[in-house]
């Protein structure tokens, strides 16, 4: 069983190589950049209860990080679970007040590897009649970073802007194009870290500002890269906190950093594409 495992992993792995080297054309970041500035995009998955694992985010913990990001005139996108906008609409209207963007995290934290083609559709479908229009979801990011090509045909058919993926394999600040015949352009924005992977590693020990400084630090001017946190972990402990609020301040100090949303993003690469 192990074996067949293995081998089912392995083609999959494959698989997906392949459709990076057919669908996916890097980008030139550089064209919406002033000289030497590197554009970052701040994000959240906004799942609570929903994820899986034993969150403890309520709503006074997401008025702590939103007043955060608006003390330093940052906005972010909220890539959020539809059972979430479902269950906690306040919360929603909250973040949306202070100007950050809403996007999906699917309707249910399904991970589209594991999905079969027309559940993920459904999920989509679901998503689509939790959410009011005046939300103006424009992008999607996979749960577990686990995109699929029905995902991005879904993301397509609806028209949105842009996904978001992490990539462990890159910190050099690029994007990139997807087209498919038929049904048009997404662009693909690339995060190269998120607070899950420093809290696995470090515990409540974390120092969520010097891992991500470091990464920033290693961009090349021109840049463009993704810094992702989940509520619920940067809430958890006040050291935590602490840490995230020293970062997004150094973030709206930096001479050298441009921080937008991701459909401002989305637009600019958009915008000029050659």
């Amino acid at each position: 069983m192990a074996s067949l495992k293995g081998a089912i992993n392995k083609f999959q792995k494959i698989r997906y190589q392949i459709l990076e080297a057919n669908l996916f054309d890097k980008i030139d970041t550089s064209l919406i950049n002033d000289i030497g500035k590197k554009r970052v995009f701040i994000y959240f998955d906004y799942e609570r209860e929903f994820s899986g694992h034993k969150t403890q985010v309520t709503d006074e913990k997401i008025i702590d990080i939103v007043d955060v990001l608006a003390a330093n005139q940052l906005t972010s996108t909220w890539f959020t679970v539809g059972r979430v906008i479902e269950t906690y609409p306040e919360s929603i209207d909250l973040i949306l007040s202070q100007g950050n963007e809403l996007s999906s995290h699917t309707y249910s934290h399904i991970d589209l590897r594991k999905t079969r083609k027309g559940c993920i559709s459904r999920d989509f479908d679901e998503f689509d009649r939790t959410t009011p229009p005046n939300y103006n979801v424009r992008g999607f990011h996979p749960p577990r970073d686990n995109w699929s090509l029905q995902g991005i045909k879904c993301c397509m058919n609806r028209k949105f802007d842009y996904d978001v993926v992490k990539s462990r394999n890159t910190n050099n600040g690029c994007a990139y194009r997807i087209q498919i015949k038929g049904l048009g352009c997404l662009i693909r924005l690339i995060s190269v870290i998120d607070d899950w992977d420093v809290y696995k590693s470090a515990g409540s020990q974390v120092s969520i500002f010097c891992e991500y400084v470091k990464i920033l630090d290693s961009v090349y001017g021109g840049g463009v890269i993704g810094m992702g946190f989940h509520p619920w972990i940067i809430t958890s402990e006040p050291q935590i906190f602490e840490s995230f609020c020293a970062l997004i301040e150094h973030l709206g100090k930096r001479q050298d950093v441009i921080v937008n949303s991701c459909g401002q993003l989305a637009d600019a690469l958009k915008n000029n594409l050659r």
